[in-house]
């Protein structure tokens, strides 16, 4: 096989074992997730990926009851972890498969990708020992609102990175810190001339991104016709406008346990 194709998207794997999400925080992020995220992966037109979604061990057992009827369906590969930090010898796991090159993408858990992402990753794939493809055009969306603005973004989150498997650690697109890949990486792939690849959803427990001041709100049929065709997102926003908000863990380090959201743009 030439090269493997995984997809990867973190839920709820705690930073630290005993820092870990409150079940406010699963309540409001689970239906963001198959509000964007799961509809959008669920309708690739290239099926030839698998998307690994990677749980806490502590997932609820009402979540498990959701998880395995999403991988029934084989809309996913779920992976349960203690930390964040046992994602790195489950991706050097990898290196025993059968393939020549690890291609791998990400997507956060409140985020959507266009229907031709993937394939567009894989049409943009060399045979090289490293590079990064870095899919410049997407859009930004105050989830459940009517605003939305397009964005052309180099070190996106939704980098995609080419590795030779030959023995060595492998350093995937989950594990990298994509604002920097430019720097990071000797070769990286732009790519710019694309439809809208990606989508960023804004929502109240964003801890980074976010939406400048009341702009860039678009009637609500246009909205709706746009995200159903590009994203396969049939959420139809109900309220015009809400001030954006930020989510904060309590604590500092290793003693952080639950997270609390801040109002306010």
């Amino acid at each position: 096989m030439l090269f493997k194709h995984y997809l990867h998207t973190g839920f709820n794997v705690p930073v630290y074992s005993n820092r870990i999400p409150v079940e406010e925080w699963i309540d409001y992020r689970l239906p963001v997730f198959e509000d964007i995220t799961l509809p959008s992966i669920k309708n690739q037109t290239c099926k030839n990926f698998e998307w690994i979604v990677f749980f806490g061990n502590q997932t609820s057992q009402k979540l498990r009851e959701k998880i395995q009827k999403w991988e029934e369906e084989e809309i996913m590969t779920a992976v349960f972890l203690p930390e964040k930090r046992a994602y790195i010898p489950y991706f050097n796991s990898l290196k025993s498969k059968p393939f020549e090159y690890l291609l791998s993408s990400r997507c956060d858990n409140d985020d959507a990708l266009a229907f031709n992402f993937i394939q567009t990753v894989q049409d943009n794939f060399e045979e090289v020992e490293e590079m990064a493809i870095d899919i410049l055009y997407g859009c930004k969306w105050l989830y459940n609102s009517q605003r939305f603005r397009t964005e052309t973004t180099h070190g996106n989150p939704f980098i995609s990175i080419i590795e030779k498997n030959d023995g060595r650690d492998f350093k995937p697109a989950r594990t990298r810190k994509h604002t920097f890949i430019h720097e990071e990486l000797k070769k990286v792939k732009i790519v710019a001339n694309t439809s809208l690849a990606w989508l960023r959803g804004i929502h109240q427990q964003n801890v980074v991104s976010s939406f400048q001041k009341k702009q860039n709100i678009l009637p609500k049929k246009e909205l709706c016709s746009l995200l159903k065709e590009t994203f396969n997102i049939t959420k139809e926003p109900e309220h015009e406008f809400l001030e954006p908000a930020n989510a904060k863990w309590e604590g500092t380090g290793k003693n952080c346990k639950y997270i609390r959201t801040l109002r306010g743009s």
